[in-house]
């Protein structure tokens, strides 16, 4: 059973807004309502983007403040201290002469990575502690 509405509808080149089946102002209105909405929207995400700018430029403000103040109880150490620590790092003469002699094996130091040269590359401080250290030499 076909409505007089439902036969309208049915007829070729007949636009529903054209008759009174769907009113085209409520079309409008509702549109009008969705573009409002959509306006809406986009003006909230630009003020979020705008908000999370400022958060990530204080976050790198804060991290870099943060990396610029960090001291590791290590570097705090008086140079006196640190000098006695890097010279007892130090092979004695007699493992000197232990690996000197010895086949060259996974148990044999190379002497690239015995004191002093292995504290030289901690950090810039060690380094200075170390260059600066002739008994090290």
């Amino acid at each position: 059973i076909n409505t007089p509405q439902q036969l309208v509808l049915h007829q070729p080149n007949h636009s529903p807004f054209n008759s009174k089946i769907v009113p085209r102002c409520s079309f409008e209105m509702s549109t009008a309502h969705l573009r409002t909405r959509l306006a809406e929207i986009d003006a909230s995400i630009a003020a979020h983007k705008l908000s999370l700018e400022a958060l990530e430029r204080d976050r790198t403000t804060v991290a870099a403040e943060l990396y610029s103040k960090a001291t590791f109880p290590v570097l705090t150490l008086p140079v006196e201290i640190t000098i006695a620590i890097f010279t007892s790092c130090l092979p004695t003469i007699e493992e000197l002469h232990e690996n000197n002699f010895r086949r060259r094996d996974d148990s044999a130091t190379p002497p690239t990575l015995t004191a002093p040269n292995v504290l030289m590359e901690c950090c810039r401080a060690w380094r200075d502690i170390a260059v600066a250290t002739p008994s090290l030499w």
